[in-house]
């Protein structure tokens, strides 16, 4: 008479059952989902995560011998990209240290503390939707001024970085936006300009979509799977990042080119017209620096006294300071500006400094009109996003008015002044290059009657 007791709870487990498997569907697609974005619970900083995995090994070890963990402790809302054990051992073997323990300054085999800097990302705990969703520019901590310091100076500037808890970008999580009057909210902008004023950037990242699929920070793999903690999200990557070439060599080298067959077809015919046409040269010099596709603007640059925008000469903050150079090529140059024009403006300075007087008119004619290639700071056109934007002038001189439209798998295209930009966001240790395909400036430089 007892069993009959048993039915009760074999409909309940069978209504459980039967809830459960309603239930797991949906289970199973949420963890589909976010499979990408794994996070690691009870890891809280980075040391602590690359310390958890044997994958982290060797990328470790560079940071402890590099004496890296003290400030990389204190990081927190940043992405960090980890090269694997495979990457960091063919990147010792190509610098010469694959089995030798060196420590030279701040290099240990082959990695300095300047280079292992650029893998952390100072713009938030990137998810993996984000990192996939096109092209994107991304500050990292890798900071002119902190070359072979062992990071002593990035731990005294984390503060000025937006805070130990605050990755890079130097957010303002005060709550400012709550606040009702008019009064706080002006302080509130007053303080944000400072701020930006203050701000020491970092070496430029981009990240991109290859083939539709694989993403890639400046042109090395990351694979998807995010590692996250609470200090942020950690991705391992294919190789190791390389500090980029500063802005003189990317133009002397024409990287900023996209050297197709068809462009170099019409080089070569542009060429073959100037050699029977002297008045349409660019310029007539034997310099040994006039190589390239990009003279013009180096040689310009040099002529209005801007140099160390382009390769970091000097000393001080000028130096290290970052910029971005809207560049034209030497056929674009040769389009908007007569011989006469790109004569004066290239060489005009120089055969006026005997004559304070001449001397002061070229220097001022040749900076007005350079100034319209530069902007302070590294602008980028994937950061700032489709529209139109002001951006501060050089030196004082008058704003740029930049337009970004909407190009293809994410990548931005645009207008500066008006002309049209080529290829955008080129990476430089100093900043970054823009390429200017076709030029007018008529409109801004107008040679008078003297």
């Amino acid at each position: 008479m007892r069993r009959l007791k048993t039915r009760g709870p074999s409909v309940a487990l069978l209504l459980m059952l039967l809830l459960v498997s309603a239930l797991v569907p949906g289970l199973v697609q949420q963890a589909s989902a976010q499979s990408a974005d794994s996070s690691s619970s009870g890891i809280t900083t980075f040391i602590d995560l690359l310390s958890s995995d044997e994958r982290f090994s060797e990328f470790l070890h560079t940071v402890q011998r590099l004496r890296m963990v003290i400030p990389l402790n204190r990081i927190r809302n940043a992405t960090l990209l980890v090269p694997t054990n495979a990457a960091m051992q063919r990147h010792r073997k190509e610098h010469g240290e694959d089995t030798a323990t060196h420590v030279g300054g701040a290099v240990y085999r082959g990695m300095s503390d300047y280079q292992a800097w650029y893998h952390l990302i100072g713009d938030g705990a990137i998810g993996s939707k984000e990192l996939t969703r096109g092209t994107m520019v991304w500050e990292t901590f890798s900071r002119l001024e902190n070359i072979g310091d062992g990071g002593a100076a990035m731990a005294a500037q984390l503060s000025a970085v937006g805070n130990s808890t605050d990755g890079g970008s130097g957010g303002d999580s005060s709550g400012a936006k709550d606040r009702d009057t008019d009064k706080d909210k002006d302080k509130d902008k007053d303080k944000d300009k400072d701020k930006d004023k203050d701000h020491v950037f970092g070496v430029m990242l981009k990240t991109w979509i290859s083939n539709g699929e694989r993403v890639l920070a400046n042109g090395v793999a990351v694979y998807g799977q995010n590692y996250s903690c609470t200090a942020g999200s950690v991705y391992l990557m294919d190789g190791v990042l390389d500090i980029p070439p500063t802005m003189q060599e990317l133009l002397r080298q024409a990287v900023a080119e996209n050297r197709s067959t068809e462009k170099q077809d019409a080089q070569k015919q542009t060429t073959q017209k100037q050699s029977t046409e002297p008045a349409a040269a660019i310029f007539e010099a034997a310099d040994p620096a006039d190589t390239g596709e990009f003279s013009s603007i180096e040689r310009l640059l040099h002529a209005a006294g801007w140099a160390h925008v382009l390769d970091m000469s000097g000393d001080g903050k000028d130096a290290l300071a970052m910029h971005t150079v809207w560049a034209f090529s030497n056929h674009a140059f040769g389009e908007g500006l007569n011989y006469a024009e790109r004569y004066y403006l290239l060489y005009g300075p120089a055969f006026a400094k005997d004559d304070e007087e001449l001397y002061a008119d070229a220097i001022a004619d040749t900076r007005r009109f350079a100034a319209g290639c530069v902007s302070p700071g590294p602008v980028s056109i994937a950061r700032l996003g489709v529209g139109m934007h002001k951006i501060p002038g050089f030196q004082g001189y008058g704003e740029t008015t930049l337009i970004v439209e909407g190009g293809p798998e994410g990548a931005s295209v645009g207008r500066v002044n008006d002309q049209p930009i080529g290829r955008a966001d080129v990476i430089a240790r100093n900043g970054k290059c823009a390429h200017i395909t076709h030029s007018c400036f008529c409109e801004r430089f107008a040679l008078g009657a003297q």
